[in-house]
């Protein structure tokens, strides 16, 4: 009899704490989730940190968080899930009476974008893990992960190289190699440039002068095809994000040389009626930044075929107006030959950035950087292993 009036009043007790715990995990209990910063670039390493309360006397001996982001948020020493394109990462706690615990994620940034912590589940059992209450924990955190600038130096070289060397006239990016003497330094050159063996003979302050220097305003134009005809999102995505990397590259030069720049692009960021992007002419580093920002949040595809982009901005009167004019661009066409043609005949230089390597001739009289034929066929070796 004895054990019969033991065993109904475990019985009863369990059924008790398992209600107790339904009831009451989720009362005074705060939980809280944030980066440790708003922005950051792409490669760079951020906290999330997450803080839980137990603000009751009553214990949560088994707690789990399950943090639902994206997959190019990666999570240091987390046994994640990947699915598609969310990523889906674990978080235990054993909670005390009244106590506060603090974690810290280090999540690495492997692309740009706008990233949300999508959603939160709170999961709590009672002591013998025979009642399981969950809820959504309503909190939303969020990061904006910009591109990451190239070397473009050490990436691109002029498309002319590749049949000998020779002096080009008004390039955007100073070849150290093309030096035609020195002058005085003037405000606004590049400190790196002084001539000190000239400096320390004159006794003032002498500049190499390159075979070109551009002191103009400069429009960077971004093609989000990353192949002619495509529509929508674009197929070679990895070459449209080499695109924005050598788009925030050549904006934080104009910034260095204190060159005034517009962007234009033929897509937008969502939930936007204009289904292209152009920026007012301006300069300065929190101008750039707004201009990265935006490159952080733009999709990764076109709304509009390039050459028709083109064609738009010829035709509307004081849409180029800058002085040069760069185009980065995964593919190149004669159209794109004949814009340039038309803009020099006008006095502005029209100036190429080939993300990939040419497969055909390309015309003497257009500027064009492509990567170099080696690492087209480390590219190309990487394919090959990879299908």
């Amino acid at each position: 009899m004895a054990i019969l009036v033991t065993v109904f009043l475990m019985v009863v007790a369990a059924f008790v704490q398992a209600m107790l715990f339904a009831k009451k995990s989720f009362s005074h209990f705060e939980y809280r989730c944030n980066f440790d910063r708003p922005e950051a670039f792409e490669g760079d390493q951020v906290e999330l940190v997450e803080e839980v309360y137990n603000r009751k006397a009553l214990p949560l001996p088994w707690f789990k968080t399950e943090i639902t982001t994206s997959k190019w948020l990666d999570f240091a020493s987390s046994q994640s899930v990947i699915t598609y394109n969310s990523r889906f990462v674990p978080s235990f706690f054993l909670m005390k009476s009244y106590q506060k615990v603090t974690r810290r994620w280090k999540v690495t940034c492997l692309k740009r974008g706008v990233f949300d912590i999508e959603k939160v589940v709170l999961v709590a059992t009672d002591l013998l893990g025979q009642q399981t209450a969950s809820r959504d924990a309503g909190v939303r955190a969020r990061i904006l992960v910009m591109p990451r600038p190239v070397n473009l130096e050490d990436t691109f070289v002029n498309a002319r190289y590749l049949q000998g060397d020779h002096p080009v006239k008004n390039q955007l990016i100073p070849d150290p190699f093309y030096v035609s003497g020195v002058r005085e330094y003037r405000p606004g050159d590049p400190m790196k440039n002084i001539h000190w063996n000239a400096t320390a003979k004159l006794s003032k302050i002498m500049i190499r002068n390159m075979e070109y220097t551009t002191r103009q305003s400069i429009t960077i134009l971004l093609n989000l095809q990353s192949r002619p005809f495509e529509q929508g999102e674009a197929i070679d995505s990895e070459k449209i994000e080499q695109s924005f990397r050598v788009a925030t590259a050549l904006l934080e030069q104009t910034l260095e040389q204190s060159i005034p720049v517009s962007l234009a692009v033929n897509s937008n960021t969502e939930n936007v009626d204009k289904i292209t992007t152009e920026t007012p002419q301006q300069f300065g580093r929190e101008y750039i930044l707004s201009l990265l920002r935006l490159l952080a949040a733009m999709p990764a595809g076109s709304t509009q075929d390039f050459l028709t982009y083109l064609r738009n901005l010829r035709d509307q009167q004081g849409s180029l107006s800058s002085t040069d004019i760069t185009i980065v661009t995964c593919y190149l066409c004669e159209e794109m030959y004949q814009f340039a043609r038309q803009c020099a005949a006008q006095d502005k230089r029209v100036t190429f950035f080939l993300v990939g390597y040419p497969t055909e001739p390309l015309p003497e009289d257009c500027e064009i950087f492509c990567l170099p034929e080696r690492e087209t066929a480390k590219d190309s070796k990487d394919e090959e292993v990879a299908g």
